[in-house]
C-alpha cells in the first residue's frame, strides 16, 4: 500500500492542472506539470526529458527503500 501512495504521489497530473493550472504562485505544481510545463509551454524538451529521468530514478529509490524497510523474511520450514 505504502508503494502504491508513492507512485500515485509522482504520477498525479490531471486533478490539479485542471482545476488550478498548478495554482497560484506554483502551490499545486508536482512533477508532472512541471515536466509538462517546461516541455509544452518553455519549449524544451531536454530538460522536460531530464526532469522525468530524475523523477523516476527517485521513485525507483524511494520504492527499494520502502521495501527494504518493511521486507518481512518468509520462512516455510
Amino acid at each position: 500500500v505504502t508503494v502504491l501512495a508513492v507512485m500515485l504521489t509522482f504520477g498525479i497530473f490531471t486533478e490539479p492542472y485542471l482545476i488550478t493550472g498548478g495554482g497560484p504562485m506554483q502551490r499545486t505544481t508536482t512533477f508532472l506539470i512541471y515536466m509538462y510545463d517546461t516541455a509544452f509551454k518553455r519549449i524544451d524538451p531536454s530538460y522536460a526529458t531530464t526532469v522525468a529521468i530524475v523523477t523516476a530514478l527517485v521513485s525507483y529509490l524511494l520504492v527499494m527503500l520502502i521495501r527494504k524497510f518493511f521486507e518481512k523474511e518468509v520462512s516455510f520450514v
